[in-house]
């Protein structure tokens, strides 16, 4: 029976993704890691939490993944099927890896507060909202996938916005909660001095 991937899932992914490609980018030469040497990094990173077993718990994960034709967000792994066991292995896959998006360790955004998104969510369908009959026909486009595309930012918007960020951290993630386009979201971050 295939399990869902869920979001967790794929940030996680993206994370290792990344970490281990910043690993490859500062020692290049074409070294292959196996699954262990992998493991060592993303505990380094305080992306796993060690374990005595030397990574099952990030073995396990990318069986997960492999179980669910999902391997392919970790874009530097690759396996070999024996008989009774997987062998791991990575090597660098620059061109394919996600860019980073402020992504955390999956044990520190467990352990950080929670936010109420349904009750949020909520609020943000509240927000007045901009008649659009002088809008151009990209900005209906855009307002299909973004229905606050080129609202003003209420005192109310920004201050949940501010609340929001404390807990996540993307802007991506976040846009879908706020129905605007990340950039706007990274724009608004930056102006009111939260990121640079």
């Amino acid at each position: 029976m295939t399990v869902k991937i869920t979001s967790g899932d794929r940030q996680r992914a993206d994370l290792i993704s990344q970490t281990l490609q910043h690993y490859f980018d500062k020692n290049p030469g074409g070294r292959i890691l196996r699954s262990t040497d992998a493991y060592e990094i993303l505990v380094k990173k305080k992306v796993f939490e060690k374990d005595r077993h030397s990574g099952i718990k990030f073995r396990a994960f990318l069986k997960h993944l492999k179980n669910n034709n999902a391997l392919n967000l970790i874009p530097q792994c690759q396996f070999d099927q024996g008989d009774t066991f997987t062998n791991w292995f990575f090597s660098t896959a620059k061109s394919q890896t996600v860019k980073g998006r402020n992504l955390i360790p999956l044990s520190q955004a467990i352990s950080e507060k929670r936010i109420d998104k349904e009750k949020l969510t909520e609020r943000v369908n509240n927000y007045k909202k901009l008649p659009t009959d002088s809008f151009t026909q990209l900005q209906l486009e855009t307002r299909v996938n973004y229905p606050r595309a080129y609202e003003r930012w209420s005192d109310d918007e920004t201050n949940d916005l501010k609340e929001a960020f404390e807990v996540i951290k993307d802007e991506h993630r976040l846009s879908k909660i706020f129905k605007r386009q990340p950039s706007a979201i990274k724009a608004r971050l930056i102006r009111i001095g939260l990121i640079q």
